[in-house]
């Protein structure tokens, strides 16, 4: 992993210390996920991360949809990718609502 050339790598994201990104992993299905994660500090205090959830295999919307949604390629991929972000926001709705009773 350490050799691979940066162009095997996805374009890489900066995150700040209040950000919570989501992130859609594009790969082709029973691919490996290889994670580069560069922390850096201001010499006082040293970088964490506390978290990091990874939903597999993903769980599409589209599957509830009528068989004509997939039958073009190109077209299911790009619903099952526009789908994915409504899907994230159900699955936390979906999290928050079972942790609830922990809560009373």
């Amino acid at each position: 992993i350490a050799n691979l050339p940066p162009a095997r790598w996805s374009a890489p994201i900066t995150i700040g210390p209040l950000d919570l990104p989501e992130l859609l992993i594009q790969s082709s299905p029973g691919a490996c996920l290889w994670l580069n994660v560069e922390l850096r500090g201001n010499g006082t205090a040293t970088p964490l991360i506390r978290s990091m959830t990874l939903y597999a295999p993903r769980q599409s919307s589209l599957n509830y949809l009528p068989p004509v949604f997939r039958e073009d390629a190109v077209s299911a991929d790009f619903l099952n990718r526009y789908l994915s972000y409504f899907d994230t926001i159900f699955d936390e709705i979906e999290t928050l609502i079972a942790v609830f009773t922990g809560y009373l």
